[in-house]
């Protein structure tokens, strides 16, 4: 399995608010990192959120921080927002 990198870069543009939110539906994604601050809230659903090689389980309601650099792999049937801030570690 390929370790995907995610760049601040790619979300948040000079001159932006140093603060992105999305929106997403989502079943899988693969083991990836990135080097910006992640809040995720779960809205709906349910899934497991591996992180740092320890399985979390999530679900509605739910709301975690992901530390820039960890490695972390979300396998979810959820949808959710997810807020990236601009604070590069």
């Amino acid at each position: 399995m390929n370790l995907l990198f995610f760049p601040q870069k790619w979300y948040i543009r000079e001159g932006d608010l140093p603060v992105k939110v999305f929106f997403y539906e989502q079943k899988e994604f693969f083991i990836h990192y990135h080097d910006y601050v992640e809040l995720v809230f779960v809205l709906s659903g349910y899934g497991t959120h591996i992180c740092e090689n320890e399985n979390y389980s999530i679900a509605r309601g739910d709301v975690f921080v992901i530390k820039p650099g960890v490695c972390t792999y979300p396998q979810l049937w959820t949808t959710f927002f997810v807020i990236i801030g601009g604070l590069a570690g």
